[in-house]
């Protein structure tokens, strides 16, 4: 399927569908696109920010928004609000897991069926 995008459109074969945010990328795996939305874009109390990363489905349609990262930190009781800054789901196909990249240096298995994240690797 042809993928593109532009500001908050993304463009699916001959669908096309306004998304929440802009996107800052989008890729084919499986049956499934992988978008990373711009953090940027979201209000500072909105939980998606941390969870940019969604799945959608030929149709265009929500499949999936991604997990917080399980590890941001915490300042003065407040949980560290970190978003997703780079998915690779070529990964796949080159022998290794799908992974999401975090703004805190965190690399993190991603299950492209269900949005979970486990097994952390720190990168920075």
């Amino acid at each position: 399927m042809k993928i593109s995008f532009d500001g908050n459109q993304i463009t699916l074969g001959a669908t096309k569908v306004d998304l929440e945010a802009r996107i800052e990328e989008a890729d084919q795996h499986d049956d499934l696109v992988l978008v990373r939305l711009s953090y940027d874009d979201y209000a500072d109390d909105d939980p998606n920010g941390e969870r940019n990363v969604i799945a959608l489905d030929a149709d265009g349609k929500l499949v999936w928004r991604i997990d917080r990262t399980p590890a941001a930190m915490v300042r003065d009781g407040k949980r560290v609000t970190t978003s997703y800054v780079g998915i690779d789901p070529s990964s796949k196909r080159n022998g290794r897991p799908v992974e999401a990249y975090d703004s805190s240096g965190g690399c993190w298995r991603l299950n492209p069926k269900t949005g979970e994240v486990s097994d952390p690797i720190v990168t920075k």
